[in-house]
């Protein structure tokens, strides 16, 4: 918004945003050997972007979720994290409790990001973004954050 003689008026904003909302899970990298050569189906400007993280080769995905179950969303997450082998990224526990729901920061093994990705996504009613970030993410490995909305 924008103030004029003391008043406000909408201002029209056209911005390049660099999450991207992806349709099918068929969008996911194949493998690790295929993922470097890929490319989204999107291009982003570097000075128009709205986040700092633009045009590096990493991608990062994030989930998010909501549920009218939050205790059973939790426990559903600990056994896929445990039958994928994704692990912890910092020094925040995944499950953290937040406001309005749970944190999930990972990183999960190349070869399971499909089938991982497919049952969180089939879990509840979720969005999935990607992003491309400038930080290193090992290799063999993919970044998902994830945050459950408690409903």
């Amino acid at each position: 918004m924008k103030e004029v003689r003391g008043e406000f008026q909408e201002e029209e904003r056209f911005e390049t945003e660099s999450d991207v909302v992806l349709t099918s899970l068929e969008s996911l990298p194949k493998s690790i050997s295929s993922a470097d050569a890929e490319y989204s189906s999107y291009e982003e400007v570097a000075t128009e972007g709205n986040r700092e993280n633009q045009l590096g080769q990493g991608r990062v995905y994030r989930v998010m979720m909501k549920s009218f179950n939050p205790a059973e969303a939790k426990s559903r997450m600990e056994k896929l994290i445990q039958k994928y082998g994704a692990s912890q990224v910092d020094a925040v526990k995944p499950g953290k409790e937040v406001p309005g729901g749970s944190y999930y920061n990972l990183f999960v093994p190349t070869n399971y990001l499909r089938e991982f990705m497919y049952q969180i996504m089939s879990m509840n009613e979720a969005i999935l973004y990607e992003t491309r970030v400038k930080a290193h993410i090992p290799l063999g490995k993919n970044r998902v954050f994830i945050w459950i909305k408690s409903l």
